[in-house]
């Protein structure tokens, strides 16, 4: 999988399209209600520890591209997580 975002990303630096990597659901499936579990950090189907590592490896497998990436993360507010992470 990692070989096709690769081919896209170099194809978009050709074309000088900016990449935004966005995490906008944890759980494939319609979004984004108050109750859905991926609403903030620690929801239910939102696992922060796994975020920080993906981000981490997506953020330094394109450091070295030459087209601008950005790797934001959508919070909603807290509905179902009563506290900070």
């Amino acid at each position: 999988m990692i070989q096709v975002f690769d081919l896209v990303a170099a194809e978009c630096a050709k074309q000088e399209i900016y990449v935004l990597l966005d995490n906008h659901i944890s759980k494939g499936m319609w979004c984004c209600s108050g109750d859905d579990g991926n609403t903030f950090w620690g929801d239910t189907y939102f696992n922060t520890a796994n975020w920080v590592r993906g981000l981490t490896y997506m953020a330094n497998h394109v450091s070295h591209r030459p087209s601008p990436f950005s790797c934001p993360q959508e919070s909603n507010p807290p509905r179902q997580n009563p506290g900070p992470p």
